[in-house]
């Protein structure tokens, strides 16, 4: 049985990042629920790592491996949606693992290095143009068993995959559904950041900033919203807006940029 949890949610406008709440916490995720919200959009499944037992390993081992706090959402297309997810990007570094189906990716350099969570771009109504986004840095087709890096701020979209004649039917690739993994290295929202740092000595020395004041340092001070010195995290927070074009097949871009690998 597949239960709802707090935040999980429908992106019904693949234009604008509008998201529906379909689901109440706990509540049970039918088949019928499913089919009729993935007619017309993507359903996000938030920290599913908290209800799956075999996400939660994944988590786990992750977490021992960089060192660092990590998260897993499921993300769930309907293959023929032209347009899945617009622009945007994630204050987050993200590691996507394709398990079903075929999802097509492109993602350009950052529009803020280093985002804070108010200066996420392209979510709540908020657009980023081709123009603005910039020159894309990959472009990829991501098949059951592919591997996708993006880094933190790094603008991305999610795309209908090419026809691929050469698919088997009745195959994983062939799916009529794209799921995937997004495993969130998770040091800004978790608040191993400068900025956070700062806040706490401020509070322990008798001061209390205001939001603004928060956002207005962090906005002007890029040093601010870096990652602390933790164990891993020389694996996050690239800064480069180069990166490595291709379908898929071991592209790494060694400096920052987003990287993608396939598996046989």
């Amino acid at each position: 049985e597949l239960l709802a949890g707090q935040n999980d949610f429908l992106l019904k406008n693949p234009d604008s990042f509008v998201t529906v709440k379909m689901f109440s916490r706990g509540s049970s995720i039918t088949a019928a629920l499913l089919e009729d919200g993935l007619a017309n959009g993507t359903m996000v499944l938030n920290s599913a790592s908290s209800r799956w037992v075999q996400l939660f390993d994944i988590v786990r081992a992750g977490a021992r491996a960089v060192q660092l706090p990590v998260n897993i959402n499921v993300y769930i297309t309907h293959s023929p949606l032209e347009r899945s997810v617009p622009l945007h990007t994630d204050r987050q570094d993200t590691i996507i693992l394709q398990c079903e189906g075929r999802k097509h990716w492109q993602v350009h350099g950052a529009l803020v290095v280093l985002p804070a969570e108010h200066q996420e771009r392209g979510k709540s109504g908020d657009l980023v143009t081709e123009t603005e986004a910039g020159p894309r840095l990959l472009e990829a087709t991501l098949s059951p068993g592919s591997v996708l890096y993006v880094p933190r701020g790094f603008a991305h979209r999610t795309l209908r995959p090419p026809v691929d004649e050469t698919l088997t039917p009745g195959s994983t690739a062939a799916s009529d559904f794209s799921t995937s993994l997004t495993i969130g290295l998770e040091t800004e929202s978790m608040g191993f950041t400068y900025d956070k740092l700062l806040l706490c000595a401020l509070f322990l020395h008798g001061e209390g900033p205001s939001v603004e004041e928060v956002r207005e340092l962090t906005s002007v001070h890029e040093m601010l919203r870096r990652p602390l010195p933790l164990p891993g995290v020389g694996l996050v927070g690239g800064r480069s807006a180069a990166g490595s074009t291709g379908t898929g097949q071991a592209q790494a871009s060694g400096d920052g940029g987003p990287s993608s690998a396939s598996s046989s």
